[in-house]
């Protein structure tokens, strides 16, 4: 990301810096005009993560204490915050969640003003059940969505022409995420693993504690990622990284 900012002069803005909202999000959004772009990955938690997912990284650094109202609190997010949403369909992400997983080419982009929407034809791709996502399944009940109702359009002209993946979670690392989240849950527990070990300054403004929790978390990131990125690298997708190469030389390689 800081590649693509330096090249094309662009300030990054860290919205945890700004004033925010009753709603917890930034008021930055009242005068802006926003852009959504996620991927498609799965969740343990959501089930699907793309566009309305996607949005819950406005919220503050804190936000994981809505994961026990999570479906409630993205369908919220998906009325209150407006603008367009652009899918990277390149490569989907499933069986890992959050952050890590094995590695789809899909080959696809979705773009549409409606998250929800979106979120509805991503599971219908990827062959995942709506009611089996939290989110959709509320938004479904509320009467938000009707798939029926749902105008496709450019290379697909309805649902029954979408291409479909397979995608699943796997059921062991939910339950470690699980597991991290309950034991989150425990405020002695919380305050151990939340202990700040030193703070970090990044490049693009981002100012955080460097927590036990944080070591934990990109250990296992990292090892997961050098496990896969041969695979990445050397699979049929390679022709989206060579551009890079040819741009920015051993800058992407050695990420």
């Amino acid at each position: 990301m800081e590649l693509i900012l330096k090249k094309y002069d662009v300030e990054f803005i860290n919205t945890d810096n700004l004033p925010h909202d009753e709603n917890e999000l930034p008021i930055l959004l009242k005068e802006s005009q926003l852009i959504n772009l996620p991927v498609i990955h799965t969740h343990d938690l959501a089930v699907i993560s793309c566009a309305v997912k996607n949005l819950f990284g406005l919220l503050p650094i804190y936000r994981h204490k809505y994961h026990k109202t999570l479906p409630q609190k993205l369908i919220e997010l998906a009325q209150l915050v407006k603008g367009f949403h652009i899918v990277d369909g390149t490569i989907g992400l499933h069986g890992g969640t959050p952050r890590v997983g094995d590695p789809i080419r899909m080959d696809l982009l979705l773009a549409g003003y409606d998250p929800i929407a979106l979120d509805l034809i991503v599971a219908k791709i990827v062959n995942l059940d709506p009611q089996e996502c939290p989110h959709l399944k509320l938004a479904i009940t509320k009467g938000l969505i009707n798939e029926s109702e749902i105008q496709i359009k450019g290379d697909y002209s309805n649902i029954k022409e979408l291409p479909k993946f397979n995608f699943h979670i796997n059921k062991g690392i939910s339950k470690a995420h699980r597991l991290l989240l309950w034991l989150e849950s425990i405020d002695t527990i919380k305050k151990i693993l939340y202990l700040p070990i030193k703070n970090r300054q990044y490049p693009t403004g981002l100012k955080n504690d460097i927590s036990i929790m944080t070591y934990i978390i990109r250990a296992y990131i990292t090892i997961d990622y050098k496990l896969r990125k041969n695979k990445i690298l050397n699979n049929d997708w390679k022709q989206y990284i060579k551009p890079l190469e040819e741009e920015y030389g051993s800058q992407i390689t050695n990420l």
